[in-house]
């Protein structure tokens, strides 16, 4: 897993890219997650005080 601070909006575009690409995302208490076909977590994000604590699997994201 990987962990990193995003900003609002950033956290946002990337919910509603996993959204589009057919991922579950759930709303949470603290935040955002989303689960793999096998039930595993493959991304969270948990809101704080100056955006998101992210955390995600390896890999899940291309950069462009």
């Amino acid at each position: 897993m990987t962990s990193k601070i995003w900003n609002k909006p950033q956290t946002q575009q990337i919910i509603k890219a996993l959204r589009d690409s057919g991922v579950n995302v759930l709303k949470i208490n603290s935040g955002y997650e989303a689960k793999g076909k096998d039930g595993n977590v493959i991304f969270k994000a948990m809101q704080g005080h100056n955006g998101y604590l992210v955390r995600y699997v390896n890999d899940l994201f291309v950069e462009a």
